[in-house]
């Protein structure tokens, strides 16, 4: 390594024309590497810049054993003149700065930025943790901007300054067209002491409005991304080496057993879809580990047919999206995210597949959500794809699968002969409840169900075994009251209704419908049940998981209140949390370290958080939805160390049995289909028994045990 700045042989005074010359390599990671001070000032800096100047930050952060060295950066991410017509002070214009910095932080460390990212991000919590970093943000004068592009290197006795139009952002420094003037002291110290005179003119808050501190709370974010270990050389070339593999493949991991042991349904299930011609559905229970035996059937795949192979995998959330990608890299393989890219960066991303897939025995792996491999842009895509590469084969893994049967996805579904060669369909419940028309389509694409692992088979072996109780809530006077009005009005159009009594086709007796579930779902009473429950269980800290309705957001915060004033320490995650990675890791992690007790959710926790230390859930509301029910207790029941079994107490909200007639049979009815909800959960359970006894005496007590179950 050189000792100094003036010994870097690709640093001296030009002119870099970026991006044909490669200005990261030759000037900002050699300064990096030697300088002892790193001042720099940028309008504008993105979560694709660290990733090109995580080896620089690497290097400075392992000759920094001292702390002697030092970065300084002044950013302003106030760079178009409409954002500035909507900030009306120095204080606004403050807060959304930060907000700026946090989305491009966030955006740095979530699971599907690139691995460079989410480096370079341990690199700085690493520098603001050590004191070596200090962030400053540069307010500009009103109906003006901060707009330099200035680095300012020294390494004691020498400098290097560099400015020009390259913003501190991804695409300034590989793919724009930008320039860059370097200038080095021992050739020209004139520009070189004019520049930094510049920018400590900058730094002192002259010609600005005013320099301000990285908020605190920005601050500690950073040093939550600090690695527990000091980020090393070693660490950035293993991911350099895994991102500049000649080869891209998918390799079973040696630790998985598949064959045998209490997984080797996995194989089992492998093996049907292989002797189906690699076309079917798997329908196995949530945690029996449904996306390990895809990867594995993509992986023998690839072995069997000795050249290029392009695996796309569906799923219909963001957090599914973003596990799988865990679960690629663990297969060895390199997974390319779909979804979260920028249009500009989707066409890079296609540039890359179009560029290696043709070339020998490589497997590529997209991920995606099923709104955009729904869109046209991506079928147009993959239809090119293939035209250029006619005798390329694809393989299509749908996660949770029966969400494919929507009508959005009709057009993929129709063309999926000229797209996909393999296809792998994972559900619990393929199969979609009151839509035979969307069931068809599923069935006519995956062809069929080839293997399946249900919770009959999958407790006691990959799920744990669970006790299942139940209490009832009644509605109090008014929630009755509304309750009689609408069971009236529903009997009286489901009356009038044609003879199937078709309710997708009535749209006014679907409104009743919700309306009257979220009466019995809401009830107030439910929360002195959840007290009750809380007196009982709560204090003993058992990882505990509680589901309140969608219908109505009043109801978690009375959960929330109610378990604050219990001193339970209680975690919510909602549409918001999901949408930040980090934020949502976070909560987990406290979940799972317990130093929260409780998880508070409504649907967002069905599909893909994988929390497995789970042992007690509690449900205030439940849809009619059995697919529900299925995945809410595989989600409860995954294996976990010191997990023996899980317990579920439901709340069932009804009407006192003295408040309506006999004759009200749209009442009788829907209290006998809660208690098939009831009868459901109960049937695997330890004490099946007694749910079921208790059943009958509810049914006995409502007079409901005339209505045939169709």
């Amino acid at each position: 390594m050189s000792t100094g700045l003036k010994n870097i042989k690709s640093i001296r005074n030009r002119i870099y024309q970026l991006p044909k010359d490669n200005f990261s390599k030759e000037v900002l990671v050699p300064c990096f590497s030697v300088a002892s001070n790193v001042r720099g000032a940028f309008g504008w800096f993105s979560s694709e810049f660290l990733g090109e100047v995580a080896e620089g930050l690497t290097v400075f952060i392992e000759k920094n054993i001292e702390n002697k060295n030092s970065i300084e950066l002044l950013i302003s991410p106030m760079l178009f003149e409409t954002d500035r017509r909507m900030l009306t002070g120095v204080s606004e214009c403050c807060q959304w700065a930060f907000d700026r910095i946090q989305i491009a932080l966030n955006k740095a460390h979530s699971p599907t930025a690139g691995a460079l990212e989410n480096y370079a991000t341990e690199c700085l919590g690493w520098l603001v943790k050590e004191g070596i970093l200090n962030l400053k943000i540069a307010v500009p004068h009103a109906d003006s901007n901060f707009h330099p592009k200035v680095w300012v290197f020294s390494d004691g006795m020498d400098s290097v300054v560099a400015r020009g139009s390259a913003n501190a952002t991804g695409r300034a420094l590989s793919t724009a067209v930008e320039h860059m003037d370097v200038n080095c002291s021992w050739t020209d110290s004139d520009r070189v002491n004019q520049t930094k005179d510049m920018v400590d003119c900058w730094f002192n808050g002259q010609t600005i409005e005013k320099v301000v501190d990285l908020p605190e709370a920005l601050r500690l974010q950073l040093i939550e991304l600090a690695p527990t270990t000091k980020p090393s050389r070693s660490a950035y070339e293993k991911i350099i080496k895994f991102m500049t593999s000649s080869r891209a493949t998918l390799v079973v991991p040696e630790t998985l057993l598949w064959e045998t042991g209490i997984f080797k349904h996995q194989g089992e299930a492998v093996k049907a879809w292989e002797k189906a011609d690699r076309c079917g559905l798997l329908e196995m229970a949530t945690g029996s580990g449904k996306t390990k035996t895809a990867l594995i059937a993509a992986s023998r795949l690839h072995n069997d047919l000795q050249g290029p192979l392009l695996v796309i995998i569906s799923a219909p959330t963001n957090i599914l999206v973003s596990q799988w990608e865990i679960e690629v890299l663990n297969f060895k393989g390199v997974p390319r995210m779909v979804s979260k890219a920028s249009s500009s960066a989707r066409r890079q991303l296609y540039q890359v597949i179009f560029g290696k897939i043709g070339r020998g025995n490589c497997v590529e792996v997209l991920i995606t959500t099923n709104n955009h491999f729904k869109s046209k842009p991506f079928i147009d895509t993959l239809v090119e794809l293939k035209s250029k590469n006619p005798t390329l084969k694809v393989l299509h893994i749908a996660d949770e699968s029966h969400s494919l049967g929507a009508e959005g996805c009709i057009e993929v579904l129709q063309r999926a002969d000229d797209l996909f060669t393999y296809r792998l369909g994972l559900s619990a419940t393929p199969i979609r409840q009151y839509d035979e028309e969307g069931t068809d389509r599923i069935l006519s694409y995956f062809k069929k169900v080839v293997y399946e692992f249900g919770l009959d088979k999958a407790i006691g072996v990959c799920l744990v075994p669970y006790d299942y109780f139940f209490d009832i809530a009644y509605l109090d006077s008014d929630e009755v009251g509304e309750f009689l009005k609408l069971s009236k009005q529903i009997s009286r159009l489901a009356a009038s209704n044609s003879i199937d009594n078709d309710i997708k086709s009535n749209e006014t007796l679907k409104t009743l419908l919700i309306k009257r579930r979220k009466i019995s779902e809401c009830a107030a009473s439910k929360i002195v049940v959840v007290r009750e429950i809380m007196d009982k269980y709560g204090r003993s800290h058992i990882p505990t998981l509680i589901y309140v309705s969608s219908k109505d957001p009043g109801q978690m915060e009375s959960v929330l209140t109610l378990l604050k004033e219990l001193d339970i320490s209680v975690s919510r995650i909602t549409e918001h949390e999901t949408a930040n990675p980090i934020e949502l890791a976070r909560r987990i992690e406290a979940f799972k370290n317990g130093a929260v007790d409780i998880l508070i959710a409504k649907k967002v926790l069905d599909e893909g958080v994988d929390i497995p230390c789970i042992k007690q859930a509690v449900f205030l509301a439940s849809t009619s939805v059995e697919r529900e029910w299925i995945q809410r207790r595989g989600r409860i029941l995954r294996l976990a160390p010191d997990k023996a079994f899980a317990t579920i107490r439901d709340i069932l909200a009804l009407p006192s049995p003295d408040v309506f007639g006999a004759s009200e049979e749209s009442v009788r009815r829907f209290i006998y289909n809660e208690l098939s909800r009831i009868r459901a959960f109960a049937e695997y359970a330890r004490n099946a028994g007694d749910v079921l006894l208790k059943i009958s005496e509810i049914q006995t007590m409502f007079r409901i045990g005339i209505i045939n179950e169709s």
